[in-house]
């Protein structure tokens, strides 16, 4: 069985490109159309500066931590 929710702990990136912003992307895409949920956790001020330029952050859920986010659903 495949979970509905997957919790991506990115506390430990410290950069991310645009192929990494991709692969996170087309990942959400491909399991919203499934009906399944993507949350991030631990996203640093370079990763969200990379969000906000390309204006992801209203589709990406993100939280401080891993506890945050379990406690979201």
């Amino acid at each position: 069985m495949t979970p509905q929710v997957m919790i991506l702990d990115m506390s430990a990136v410290p950069y991310m490109d645009s192929a990494g912003l991709g692969l996170i992307m087309n990942y959400y895409v491909v399991q919203t159309d499934h009906g399944r949920k993507l949350l991030l956790v631990g996203v640093n001020e370079r990763v969200k500066a990379l969000f906000e330029m390309t204006r992801v952050t209203g589709v990406l859920t993100s939280f401080s931590d891993v506890a945050t986010a379990e406690a979201r659903l």
